[in-house]
């Protein structure tokens, strides 16, 4: 995979994480494992696949992923509390 390769990708462990879209598929990937998403950091997904996706065509493949496998964290937004 060349670093700028556009695509879609997915986090998993025993489940689907996320399905997410990106024009450079490394870049973002190295964004996820920085922890820029608590879903992402409470679920601490093991694996990562991709498929190589044209820009124009990323979308509508990220949509029908996402549909097909459900992933926790798409669309959801997760706050957490501190203990006292």
């Amino acid at each position: 995979m060349r670093p700028e390769s556009s695509g879609v990708y997915g986090l998993f462990s025993a489940l689907w994480v996320y399905i997410g879209e990106a024009e450079n598929l490394r870049a973002r990937l190295l964004e996820h494992l920085a922890g820029d998403n608590p879903g992402m950091v409470h679920y601490q997904p093991s694996s990562f696949v991709f498929e190589l996706v044209s820009p124009t065509e990323r979308r509508c493949r990220r949509e029908e992923l996402t549909k097909e496998l459900q992933p926790l964290c798409n669309g959801k937004t997760f706050s957490y509390r501190t203990r006292s």
